[in-house]
């Protein structure tokens, strides 16, 4: 019997212990800053969906996302990809590697780490995984050329300023030279994502709830 009674505290205990990390986990996620880039799906960005958007509980900022389709090339290697104007002040990221790079006439990039690996050849190769981390190594001294589908022999050159772990699938740019780029190469320029943050995991979760459901109302 004296066993039991030896036992039943710290079982207790342990439950009690677990019931307390459980609850910190939870008030951590809830405390936390979460980011992501939400397609509008025909949703319209402006005065009045901003204004919605700002009565959501959490809500840090909804900021505009502009997309461009381009040809991009290095070396003997291209690809067609997009580049994703966002407002860099708002924009959070996780860089394996970065450097100070004024903004300027020329392009400024925040390459994620897997997002050139659909890079190849004139024969269709594939880079090799070897190579391509060989270039991120020297992200600094990347000159990366692009065009717009459109206009191919209209090109401009960008330069590299880090290489992102998050978002790891995705090149990015201030929104500023997005439009830039788009009125002096007469390409269209549109918002089709925002960037949302939101506190707490909680809130995030019906912050997208919400805007799904605008979705389905328009």
């Amino acid at each position: 019997m004296k066993k039991v009674w030896l036992i039943l505290p710290v079982f207790l205990g342990t439950i009690a212990l677990f019931l307390l990390v459980v609850l910190f986990m939870k008030f951590s996620r809830e405390e936390k800053i979460f980011q992501e880039q939400i397609p509008l799906n025909g949703i319209t960005y402006d005065e009045d969906f901003l204004k919605e958007a700002e009565k959501l509980p959490g809500i840090q900022s909804v900021t505009p996302v502009a997309l461009l389709t381009v040809h991009l090339s290095m070396e003997e290697y291209a690809m067609d990809t997009e580049l994703f104007g966002v407002e860099l002040a708002d924009f959070q990221y996780q860089a394996e590697q970065v450097s100070a790079t004024a903004l300027g006439r020329t392009p400024v990039l925040l390459i994620g780490k897997e997002a050139l690996s659909a890079f190849s050849d004139s024969n269709g190769h594939r880079i090799s995984e070897k190579r391509l981390n060989q270039l991120l190594e020297g992200y600094q001294d990347l000159i990366l050329t692009a065009s717009f589908p459109e206009r191919p022999e209209q090109t401009f050159s960008c330069r590299v300023a880090a290489i992102l772990k998050e978002p790891a699938d995705r090149i990015c740019f201030s929104i500023d030279q997005a439009k830039t780029l788009a009125e002096q190469y007469s390409q269209p320029f549109s918002i089709k994502e925002i960037l949302l943050t939101v506190k707490g995991e909680t809130n995030f979760r019906k912050a997208k709830e919400s805007f799904s459901a605008a979705e389905v109302r328009e």
